[in-house]
């Protein structure tokens, strides 16, 4: 099992390089888009806090341009209802939130309200206590508007 870790780093340590040595990073991580998940964004992370120890600030700038890029890819192709929600939990602010939840009142259905319970459960019990109770407040608000 360590060898196949081993393993599956090597790999994802050799995609990172192929995306950062690329002319254009978005175009390659859009092309490589399949193999961009959890494990390559943990590993991504990991690496910009070795350059932030090392104190390689080109790098550590780099690195972080292609986790946003690898982001923003990745929420694309998400529903609309997750993007309404990864939205509202990085607003910064109540007033971007209350905004949001105008522009998108299509997409606050009884149903969605009622997924987020679980999600909410989720993070209290992973001992995320303030996503829990941003997730609880969101869902106090849309279920006035559902």
């Amino acid at each position: 099992q360590q060898q196949s870790q081993e393993s599956m780093a090597q790999e994802i340590q050799q995609l990172l390089q192929e995306i950062l040595q690329a002319n254009d990073t978005e175009a390659a991580l859009r092309e490589r888009i399949e193999e961009i998940d959890d494990t390559f964004l943990s590993f991504l992370v990991a690496n910009i806090q070795q350059a932030e120890k090392a104190k390689a600030t080109a790098a550590v700038r780099r690195l972080r341009a292609v986790y946003d890029q690898a982001v923003k890819i990745l929420q694309e192709s998400m529903p609309a209802d997750l993007q309404l929600l990864n939205q509202l939990l990085t607003a910064p602010d109540e007033t971007t939130v209350r905004q949001l939840l105008k522009d998108n009142r299509a997409t606050i259905t009884p149903e969605f309200v009622e997924s987020l319970k679980p999600l909410e459960a989720e993070m209290r019990e992973g001992g995320r206590t303030e996503l829990a109770d941003r997730i609880k407040s969101l869902r106090g608000q849309m279920t006035l508007m559902a």
